[in-house]
C-alpha cells in the first residue's frame, strides 16, 4: 500500500511538473491585429522569417507540425514573435526579436500522455 501511495504522488508531481508552463498575457502588451500589419513592414524580421528562425533551431521541417500558432508581442521594450507548435509529441514555444532575429526565449513541453 506505501509503495502504491508513493507511486501514485510521483505521477501527480510529474504531472503537475510537465504541465507548469504558465503564461501571463497582458492584453495592454499585446499588439493589435491593425498595428501588427501595419508594423509587419516596419520590422526587420517579419512573421514568416520569424517562423523559418525558429524551425531552424528546433530541427524541425513545417511540414511536420501541427498547431502553429504565431503572435506578434511587445514585452518590456521587445518587440518579439511568439511561435508555438506541435511536433512528435513536444509543444515548443519560440520568442524571435522582430527587430534582430535572435531567440529570446526557447520552451519545450513533452506530452506525457
Amino acid at each position: 500500500m506505501k509503495k502504491f501511495l508513493i507511486l501514485l504522488i510521483t505521477i501527480v508531481l510529474l504531472t503537475s511538473l510537465s504541465s507548469c508552463v504558465v503564461y501571463v498575457h497582458d492584453k495592454d502588451s499585446a499588439v493589435s491585429e491593425k498595428d501588427q500589419k501595419q508594423s509587419n513592414n516596419d520590422l526587420s524580421v517579419d512573421r514568416d522569417r520569424a517562423l523559418e528562425i525558429a524551425l531552424e533551431k528546433a530541427n524541425v521541417h513545417k511540414d511536420d507540425i501541427r498547431d502553429l500558432e504565431i503572435e506578434l508581442d511587445r514585452e518590456r521594450g521587445i518587440t518579439a514573435w511568439e511561435i508555438n507548435f506541435d511536433y512528435n509529441g513536444t509543444e515548443y514555444s519560440y520568442e524571435v526579436n522582430a527587430e534582430t532575429g535572435a531567440i529570446v526565449q526557447i520552451e519545450k513541453e513533452k506530452d506525457l500522455f
